[in-house]
């Protein structure tokens, strides 16, 4: 069939007799419908993820009757990738797998002020080169900030010099990495 929908392979003449031999005659014409390819990733699977998260989803094909020669690539970013191959990017990595499956792990340290996400495409070319695509976008969402635990200190005035025991100040960083610590410079006023 070579890429048409309905190839035409000719006709055939029929001979309709009935019992005192009177005859009719009808041409009956014979098309081929081609079997085409069919991808679907499904709708339900998730679209949004948190950076540093994992989400996963799942995905279907079916070659059709053209079934030798087919290919299944992914195609992302202007680029193609064989399944089952991780798919680095700025955003995070991918992979669709074999089975039927796909998984998106989000990088932390993302740049929030412009939109984070990805789109990408499964495209499934059957033997006699018919083709189906389906796409799937996932928007990536900041994580939580960064999260501090203050400490009072009361220090004799004398001991200053030789403060030992200070109590900490505890950071935890969020999705993204900690970079820079600095006092504000409205340090509330010592009291003498």
């Amino acid at each position: 069939a070579d890429g048409t929908q309905t190839v035409s392979i000719g006709s055939v003449n029929v001979v309709g007799t009935d019992t005192d031999n009177t005859t009719t005659e009808s041409a009956v014409a014979i098309s081929v419908v081609d079997d085409v390819p069919a991808v679907d990733i499904d709708d339900t699977d998730p679209v949004t993820v948190v950076e540093g998260e994992s989400i996963s989803g799942n995905w279907s094909f079916d070659y059709g009757a053209d079934e030798d020669g087919a290919t299944t690539e992914v195609l992302l970013g202007g680029g193609t990738y064989a399944l089952d191959t991780d798919i680095d990017l700025a955003e995070g990595t991918l992979n669709v797998a074999t089975g039927g499956t796909w998984t998106f792990d989000a990088n932390n340290n993302l740049d929030h002020d412009d939109p984070q996400g990805i789109t990408f495409q499964i495209k499934v070319t059957d033997g006699d080169q018919d083709v189906d695509i389906d796409s799937h976008s996932i928007s990536i969402t900041d994580g939580a900030g960064p999260e501090s635990v203050g400490a009072a200190l009361l220090v004799d005035e004398a001991a200053i010099p030789n403060i030992a025991n200070a109590p900490a100040l505890n950071f935890t960083a969020g999705s993204d990495d900690l970079v820079s610590f600095a006092f504000s410079d409205e340090i509330g006023r010592a009291h003498v």
